[in-house]
Formats: structure tokens, sequence, C-alpha cells
């Protein structure tokens, strides 16, 4: 069996991009980079159909999807965040003024992991229920994690 390999699309600029496969896939891997790389969305796990990328969040769906999702906005900490889950038909990560909201039915984890992405510098479980809320990502790793009920 030969190694996985990357293809490479290079295409104009837009603020959205949608990746789909004809059905759930086992082995998702999806970057998205705007600029000069300022701004970037990494998309990988298992199960996933569609991957909807903008610069405002990323929408996933699929059939119990394993999922790992990487959203870095330019500021000085070079501040990076991953929220990781399973379980899930269907996530959203929106991006707000000043940070994010992830809606999951589950629960996930959300973290903004050190620069080497070895350990996480502040983290916050997500309960199956709830939103997770990233407020204040300017302030790069003084930014605050919180969970909020889910809207009606």
């Amino acid at each position: 069996m030969g190694n996985p390999s990357d293809t490479i699309y290079r295409v104009p600029f837009a603020e959205g991009y949608r990746f789909a496969y004809a059905y759930p896939h086992d082995h998702c891997a999806y970057l998205t980079i705007w600029g000069n790389g300022e701004v970037f969305c990494r998309v990988q796990g298992s199960g996933i159909e569609t991957v909807d990328c903008s610069l405002g969040g990323v929408r996933l769906t699929g059939e119990d999807m394993d999922y790992t999702i990487k959203f870095n906005v330019h500021n000085e900490d070079g501040t990076l965040l991953k929220v990781t889950g399973s379980g899930e038909d269907a996530v959203c990560l929106v991006r707000t003024a000043d940070g994010f909201r992830f809606y999951c039915e589950n629960g996930a984890h959300m973290e903004l992991p050190d620069f080497y992405e070895i350990s996480a510098v502040r983290e916050l479980e997500i309960p199956a229920g709830t939103v997770g809320v990233l407020e204040g990502i300017s302030k790069g790793y003084s930014a605050e994690l919180s969970t909020e009920p889910f809207p009606d």
C-alpha cells in the first residue's frame, strides 16, 4: 500500500470554500489559507462528508465524526484555537468580533495550545448541550474560555 498523497488546489480568493466527499470519508484532511498565512483553518478526522470553511468559521457534516478543527487568526501571540470531538453528525465553529463560538451536540474539547501544540495553555471541556465560547482572541493566551446554554 502506498503512502497517502496531498493534492493542492490553488483557487481564486473567496471568503469561503466547500469541500465535499460523495460519502463520509475515513481520512479527511483539509487546509485553507487566506492571505499570507495570517488566517488559516485546518480540519482532520474521519466520518466527515462536507467541510464548509470561510473567514467566518467552519461547519462539518458527516456520520459519527471524529474531528479536529484548528483555526488561527493572526495576533501577537500567534494563538491557535483547537477543537476536538467525536460522535457528531454536524458541528459548527463561528467566528465572532473577537472570538469564537462552537456548537455541537455531544460535547467537545476546546483549547489554546502552546506554539508547538505539545500542551494546552488554556483549555475547556464543553459539556453536551452547551456552546463553547472563546472571547478576547486578540489578547492571545489571555482570552477567556467559557460555556453558555445552547440557544433555543
